[in-house]
């Protein structure tokens, strides 16, 4: 569950209160950050990536 915790880190960096923020900034639907979280999908490399450059 690596990917719920740079979700979280990436949400607190930025002061987001919901996921639904955290989808506008990646382009990607909502529905998709609820099936990361929920281990439905895997987010790829470059999306990884990103949230990790953007956590700090």
């Amino acid at each position: 569950m690596y990917q719920n915790k740079l979700l979280d880190a990436y949400k607190k960096a930025q002061s987001y209160v919901q996921d639904k923020q955290i989808a506008a900034d990646m382009n990607v639907p909502p529905q998709r950050i609820s099936d990361f979280r929920k281990g439905k999908r895997y987010m790829t490399d470059t999306q990884a990536i990103f949230l990790a450059e953007q956590s700090g």
